[in-house]
């Protein structure tokens, strides 16, 4: 139980660490819109995957449902999904436009 404390007080303390830039934001609603999401409803999912020798690479898509362990932040008026796994290693960073490129 006081794991899920931890982790929920986590949520709130890292809640603006995960920032969308203005650029980023009309970016992601024009894509969003092209591929048939709804850009006030639905979400943009961040992950991190193993790029092999390169280290660690984004991963960005478009998702219509947060899945139960999902972390679900809004951050000028975007709404984002990040998977448990994900999360720690996209504390303190900034989705910024060329990242959606």
């Amino acid at each position: 139980q006081s794991l899920c404390i931890f982790v929920s007080n986590l949520e709130l303390i890292y809640l603006r660490m995960i920032s969308v830039s203005e650029t980023a934001k009309k970016k992601v609603m024009s894509l969003m819109e092209e591929e048939g999401f709804n850009a006030q409803a639905d979400y943009v999912r961040v992950g991190v995957e193993s790029g092999g020798c390169s280290g660690l690479s984004y991963a960005l898509t478009f998702d219509k449902t947060a899945g139960e362990t999902d972390q679900v932040f809004e951050d000028n008026e975007v709404r984002i999904l990040v998977d448990k796994k994900s999360f720690l290693y996209l504390l303190s960073n900034t989705v910024k436009a060329y990242m959606l490129a």
